[in-house]
């Protein structure tokens, strides 16, 4: 029977049954001044997920330095493709954004969940805000400078004096990232995401879904007056 293991699986959205498919071992050594030796091991496995069948890489890596604090090998481990941090909301997919979202959003869309799937937290929070920027830009037209655009989005009715306060400080976040060596946390970009899906979905989903319902809701029958 095949040897099988916990391994998280992007396309179930959690840890699951795998089964291994193949594993390969490499090991190494290194000597300094003659009289210290250095090793490492490195243990491959190439995955099956057993609710999807989606197959990833699973690489196991340590070395005779590296101990946890109860004194046992700490054993890092490696997935490929690397795991999901923030998967991509399912509106992604649905016609109505794809017909109405422009191509260079989505495209900025696309690199900032790549960014967020491989760590790179600094990227993810300047793409997110290059991003925004794209949105008010493709609505209300350039303006001239980064804050003259967010305030004829604001102008325009996109944004409510609440959602312009979150928004500053979602922004900001991109801004510190770029010019005062701020590292959002992985907590600090999922607040960043929340409020950049919102404004995406619903600048170019429900805006589009809710026109279409407005066309079915039946009009209201003339009443005579006195009447509500």
């Amino acid at each position: 029977m095949p040897e099988s293991l916990k391994s998280h699986c992007n396309q179930c959205g959690r840890e699951t049954n795998h089964v291994v498919l193949h594993e390969e071992k490499q090991t190494g050594d290194e000597w300094f001044d003659t009289d210290y030796r250095y090793e490492w091991w490195e243990t491959y496995r190439t995955l099956r997920c057993a609710g999807c069948d989606a197959i990833s890489l699973q690489i196991d890596s340590g070395n005779s330095e590296a101990f946890d604090d109860h004194g046992q090998p700490d054993v890092k481990t490696r997935h490929y493709p690397p795991r999901i941090f923030r998967a991509k909301p399912r509106w992604c997919s649905e016609l109505a954004f794809i017909f109405n979202c422009p191509d260079e959003i989505q495209d900025l869309l696309k690199e900032v969940y790549i960014c967020l799937q491989n760590d790179c937290v600094r990227a993810a929070a300047m793409a997110a805000r290059a991003l925004l920027e794209h949105v008010f830009v493709s609505t209300c037209g350039d303006q001239g400078s980064f804050t003259r655009n967010v305030d004829a989005f604001q102008k325009a009715g996109h944004l409510s004096q609440s959602q312009r306060e979150l928004l500053d400080t979602v922004l900001d976040a991109g801004h510190a990232t770029m010019h005062r060596s701020f590292k959002p946390s992985k907590h600090d970009l999922s607040t960043v995401m929340d409020v950049v899906e919102i404004i995406i979905q619903l600048q170019y989903v429900h805006n589009q879904t809710v026109q279409e319902l407005k066309k079915r809701i039946p009009q209201r029958a003339n009443r005579p007056k006195g009447q509500s």
